[in-house]
């Protein structure tokens, strides 16, 4: 979209959404403000990765695109329905309180509130190795893990750190074993410690990676913006752009492979990757701004905005471990 053809529609909330798209064509990325259920999402609720208490998922955004070294992605925020706690079986509600009890799931209020299910966000990434079968990697339950999901069984890893966090499930064992290799073992209970990735599971599907982040409102790239002003929309969007390279770059970090060229070589080319986006993006969103509010001018002063999205950005450009 060239700036040029970029007319917002009247209604402020509606341009913020027009904002969020032509921000991330920028990027080269599609923004979608709202959509149908992605086709992954039914295989990931029939291995209980994405629940929802109601039966009903809101899809509120869809971003896909490419990302450093041409790592094509997508991304999805899916929030389950909203259920009436009253409406529930009671040893349904029971069940919720044991595992809260259990493992300390912070967010959820037997008192007041039941947890509705999943709330966070979807990353699907194309995998650099084939595989036939289906691998998932859930959370530790404890007592609660069954031997069997579906027709996946469960495979058992020498990691007692990596056991005691996850529990995996797949319908061939020596490829299960083939994809988590202690390397992405590691990585994975590290992406765990983050804030952003408190909820993190796994699944192999359809020769592509697929991670799901339950991380409720702690990062959103799609709500409806309260801001006044376009300098303030813009300021959250791109924001919100530097959370999505954040977990472009952990998503990657869990499958990356040292090439050729080498740990040293790859981390240059990154360091350039993100310095060249920040360069290119701060003119462009400046320059669509000229189609916005231009009687007050209120999207006047964007620069305020780099340094948000370079604080998002903060520590991409450190090496990779």
């Amino acid at each position: 979209m060239k700036v040029q053809d970029f007319y917002p529609p009247k209604n402020f909330s509606a341009q913020v959404q027009s904002l969020r798209s032509f921000i991330h064509e920028a990027l080269g990325w599609n923004y979608e403000a709202s959509l149908s259920a992605p086709d992954i999402l039914l295989p990931l609720r029939t291995v209980g990765i994405v629940t929802s208490m109601s039966g009903r998922f809101d899809f509120r955004g869809r971003v896909h695109g490419h990302a450093f070294a041409n790592q094509g992605f997508e991304l999805v925020d899916i929030t389950a329905g909203e259920v009436a706690k009253a409406a529930l079986p009671k040893e349904l509600l029971q069940n919720q309180i044991q595992q809260a009890l259990e493992h300390d799931i912070s967010d959820f209020d037997a008192t007041h509130s039941l947890r509705r299910g999943f709330q966070g966000v979807v990353m699907s990434l194309p995998h650099h190795s084939a595989f036939m079968g289906r691998t998932i990697i859930r959370r530790d339950l404890g007592k609660l893990n069954p031997p069997v999901v579906q027709d996946l069984k469960r495979v058992g890893f020498v990691s007692s750190e990596f056991e005691k966090l996850f529990e995996v499930y797949s319908d061939d064992q020596v490829e299960a074993r083939f994809l988590i290799t202690p390397d992405f073992m590691e990585r994975l209970i590290a992406f765990s410690d983050d804030y952003m990735g408190r909820n993190v599971q796994c699944a192999f599907m359809g020769n592509k990676f697929h991670v799901t982040v339950d991380i409720d409102d702690r990062f959103d790239f799609s709500r409806d913006l309260n801001s006044t002003t376009y300098q303030d929309a813009s300021a959250s969007i791109l924001n919100e752009i530097g959370g999505i390279f954040y977990l472009l770059e952990k998503m990657q970090t869990l499958q990356s492979r040292v090439g050729a060229k080498g740990a040293s070589a790859t981390d240059v080319e990154r360091g350039a990757y993100y310095k060249g986006v920040m360069e290119a993006l701060i003119p462009a969103v400046k320059e669509a701004s000229n189609k916005f509010d231009p009687l007050n001018k209120r999207f006047k002063g964007i620069e305020n905005a780099l340094p948000l999205f370079c604080e998002s950005l903060h520590g991409l450009l450190l090496p990779r471990f």
